[in-house]
């Protein structure tokens, strides 16, 4: 899976050096099932994404819902295993 940096350029601060990229449907379904937590710098970029599931997880993770044009929709801190999320529009 590539690897990208991801940024919030607005506070000039890096939110993942090394972040894997989820953009084809395979990808996306395999996300971070069968993985480990995500250490530090680490992350999973999910697109198009509007709702994360956590089925099988073994962790819980952060999950910041972001528009086409970088905006922020939401964030939902600390989704915990077997739970998902109300989906995001936008």
């Amino acid at each position: 899976m590539k690897r990208i940096r991801v940024e919030n350029r607005t506070r000039g601060t890096v939110l993942a050096s090394s972040a894997m990229l989820a953009d084809t449907m395979w990808t996306r379904m395999r996300g971070l099932l069968g993985r480990p937590c995500p250490e530090e710098g680490e992350g999973l970029v999910l697109v198009p994404c509007n709702q994360v599931h956590m089925f099988g997880m073994g962790y819980s993770i952060d999950v910041a819902f972001v528009a086409l044009d970088g905006k922020v929709l939401r964030v939902v801190r600390n989704l915990r295993p077997w739970r998902m999320t109300a989906p995001c529009m936008g």
